[in-house]
């Protein structure tokens, strides 16, 4: 095993956020000792983790997943930032140990080993990091993973391409900012990038490169707004980055005939069975019901991310170049997560929302 000098003393035991029974995150986490994670494969890396950055789907698994399909205790959230500090016998030099990486933890792994990101040190396979982009700080590696792979893909499934007009809703999450750089580098300086967010938020997506802001809270519902002002210029396709219903069921009027409407799912009223299979029913109607029966007249997809190597890669790619940049709406301490995770229960972010695990 690869390590790094002798003189670094490793531990026995890390802080950790950590659970035991489901429930909404402020009500069952808690600030823990725990053992660090050992190192039992030869690909495996252990990682000092620097940053961690929240998403939704975290949340959820906290919330709404069973404890008998994981271990516990359980330690919560996926993208992290750090520093490789052992290294298994096959790993190879530009991943060992010294080396400043980020990633994206398979969920499947996460419920397996109960691992997550907020926690001082985690075990991952070099199949599951990437080296950070030297452009970025640690803080902002922390929150490229599932939010950036998720940009690139709805842009992908968009099949926008250049001199496209494309609206894009939620414009001001932690997908949505990623969202609207990628999508201005597909449709180039010929195209047009349309953003929905707040009135507060406008002059960021403008940063990022829309074109033209709707203010969603002045013009509600939304969906009116669009009829009126696109319905005779139809976009090309649209990507909503938070899930919202009306603006598909009506796109018909404001979406080209051959234009997709791409979408994160539906947006779930909060953290509850009922509301999440109110949501499923909804996205299984957009993708399933019918044209004839009285569904919408429009293609929906509904994208599920799967994080890998290689997507992380073509991040990095974009970073270096300067297309793309992470938003941190706020870093909080590690004793402070929980207040994190009631600014993103409330919706208040505008981009990523980070902790701070370690120096």
């Amino acid at each position: 095993m690869n390590t790094l000098p002798e003189s670094f003393d490793l531990p026995q035991t890390m802080q950790a956020w950590t659970f035991r029974t489901r429930g909404q995150p402020t009500s069952v986490l808690k600030l823990s000792e725990v053992p660090i994670p050992r190192i039992t494969s030869p690909n495996e890396v252990l990682v000092r983790v620097f940053h961690a950055s929240l998403n939704p789907v975290g949340s959820a698994m906290i919330a709404l997943l069973p404890t008998f399909i994981r271990k516990l205790p359980a330690i919560p959230e996926l993208d992290f930032s750090g520093t490789v500090i052992q290294a298994g016998k096959s790993v190879p030099a530009e991943l060992g140990p010294g080396k400043a990486v980020f990633r994206s933890l398979p969920p499947g792994s996460c419920l397996r080993k109960g691992m997550g990101a907020l926690a001082e040190y985690v075990v991952v396979p070099t199949s599951n990091i990437a080296l950070k982009p030297e452009r970025l700080s640690f803080e902002d590696a922390s929150g490229l993973g599932i939010t950036g792979v998720t940009a690139l893909e709805l842009v992908k499934d968009s099949k926008l391409k250049q001199g496209d007009s494309v609206l894009i809703n939620g414009a001001s999450g932690g997908v949505g900012t990623m969202t609207v750089q990628v999508a201005r580098n597909v449709v180039g300086p010929s195209g047009k990038v349309v953003a929905i967010c707040s009135a507060e938020n406008a002059a960021l997506a403008k940063r990022l490169g829309a074109d033209e802001v709707i203010y969603r809270t002045q013009h509600d519902p939304v969906h009116e707004y669009l009829i009126r002002t696109y319905s005779e210029t139809p976009f090309d396709a649209i990507i909503d980055a938070v899930g919202v219903q009306s603006v598909y069921e009506h796109s018909p009027q404001y979406l080209c005939k051959k234009g997709l409407f791409v979408s994160v799912g539906v947006l779930s009223e909060d953290l509850s069975y009922a509301s999440v299979i109110r949501a499923v029913l909804k996205i299984a109607s957009n993708l399933y019901w019918p044209r004839f029966l009285g569904g919408v007249a429009r293609p929906y997809l509904q994208k599920t991310v799967v994080v890998e190597s290689h997507s992380l890669e073509g991040l990095s790619v974009l970073v270096q170049e300067g297309k793309l940049r992470v938003i941190i709406d706020f870093s909080f301490s590690m004793n402070d997560a929980l207040h994190a995770y009631d600014r993103m229960r409330l919706h208040l972010a505008r981009g990523k929302i980070v902790i701070k695990i370690s120096e």
